[in-house]
């Protein structure tokens, strides 16, 4: 999605929030930032350009997972602004048209992070029964969880889908 919407002209950053960097190594980078994911969220004082790598595709850039060991959820869980800190550092992020955030498939807070954060929602999932009704469940679950946070002036993206299971 990410490289369809950078191949249309739109300024497309990438960012890997997964402990299997699997998006990270999708792309030839032509320059490689010294940081990724890891620092972004643990370092409020970071350069863009030390955490930004350029990928092969114009228009297209890249937030690397550099993080195997988990250390970022565990940093989040134990912060004051955990679920919220990512809400708050990525709109500092300037010169994109589209971001796309890529998150591991099981529930944790980089996806409650990345769920508050987002405008849109895309979950790609099996096209099994047994895939779906997992999915449903565990997305209701996450979002009945979030739902706190709309006292604190979050918008929680949903589907109309989403509203009529409510």
């Amino acid at each position: 999605m990410g490289a369809f919407c950078a191949d249309h002209g739109l300024r497309t950053l990438l960012i890997d929030t997964d402990t299997q960097p699997t998006l990270s190594s999708y792309y030839a980078l032509t320059e490689e930032a010294p940081g990724g994911i890891y620092e972004f969220l643990t370092r409020r004082d970071i350069e863009p350009s030390h955490i930004i790598s350029k990928t092969s595709i114009p228009n297209l850039d890249l937030i690397q997972s550099n993080d195997p060991s988990n250390n970022v959820s565990q940093t989040l869980r134990n912060a004051p602004d955990g679920a919220i800190r990512f809400s708050h550092l990525i709109k500092n992020i300037d010169n994109y048209d589209v971001i796309v955030v890529d998150t591991r498939g099981t529930r944790d807070i980089t996806v409650d992070m990345s769920v508050l954060a987002a405008d849109i929602l895309f979950c790609p999932i099996l096209p099994h029964i047994l895939s779906a009704k997992e999915f449903i469940r565990g997305t209701i679950g996450m979002y009945q969880d979030l739902e706190t946070f709309e006292s604190f002036g979050f918008q929680i993206t949903t589907s109309q889908s989403y509203r009529k299971l409510r």
